[in-house]
């Protein structure tokens, strides 16, 4: 089976979060380090499209206990059937009108579907949701740039082998009537608009902004600015975790 591990950009502390999964193509992670996948099925031995709330250290089944072990296993959210969940991500931007600023995106090659899962808290974990979001051929991977642009490649006209150059394309998608406006520099941004991105609308944002405090190092400052941001109750939920989340690495 397979599973997720988690190591620090540096290569450092490489260890195994998960086990049990199939054939995840991505993790997607939402601002508050929830993560969900949507596995793949196995053609027919009764493991199909999961969609799953993953759990450090769970055992979710895969291959060996799903079958006649049930009750030894973390239980999937929600099995869909058939289908070849791959890539994915958890989208977080209150630039994008609801339910679609704060959800998880994942490509369903075998179903020419892109979902959008918006699942409900419920205790410790989460309830099912799935609703199509875009039909496209073949969709294999989502992104999105921190201008608050999306991008969906499909695999259009592709073969399991080489047919030709003219193969897949890529789409953008924006919100009606939104403008997208060009990611800044990070490295040349003073402090006060870094810390500005670092709680910013975009969880995209929220991140470069962490890479580029990370790069610059510590100083008495910074700490004292990101234990600010985390303790500030005005400030947004996802940019206190993401200022905890700095300031743990810095």
């Amino acid at each position: 089976g397979g599973g997720i591990v988690r190591i620090r950009p540096d290569g450092s502390d490489m260890e195994i979060y998960c086990w049990g999964l199939r054939n995840i193509l991505d993790a997607c992670i939402d601002p508050y380090l929830n993560i969900f996948t949507r596995d793949n099925t196995n053609d027919g031995g009764g493991w199909n499209v999961r969609f799953s709330h993953i759990m450090q250290s769970a055992e979710y089944g895969y291959p060996s206990l799903y079958k006649n072990f049930h009750t030894e296993l973390m239980p999937t959210l929600k099995d869909y059937g058939g289908g070849s969940g791959c890539g994915g991500m958890f989208y977080h931007d209150t630039r994008w009108p609801e339910p679609y600023g704060h959800a998880a995106y994942t490509c369903d090659w075998g179903r020419s579907a892109v979902f959008l899962h918006n699942p409900p808290a419920n205790g410790p974990t989460f309830d099912a949701h799935q609703e199509t979001f875009l039909t496209i051929s073949r969709p294999t991977d989502i992104d999105v740039d921190g201008s608050g642009r999306m991008y969906v490649s499909s695999w259009h006209g592709g073969k399991f082998a080489y047919s030709g150059p003219n193969v897949g394309y890529v789409v953008q998608l924006i919100p009606e009537g939104f403008e997208p406006k060009p990611f800044p520099d990070v490295t040349k941004l003073n402090e006060n608009d870094l810390f500005d991105l670092l709680v910013g609308p975009s969880q995209q944002q929220n991140l470069h902004a962490q890479f580029e405090i990370l790069r610059r190092g510590s100083s008495g400052q910074r700490t004292a600015k990101l234990m600010e941001l985390a303790q500030d109750k005005g400030t947004p939920l996802a940019g206190r975790v993401a200022a905890v989340f700095t300031l743990k690495q810095l």
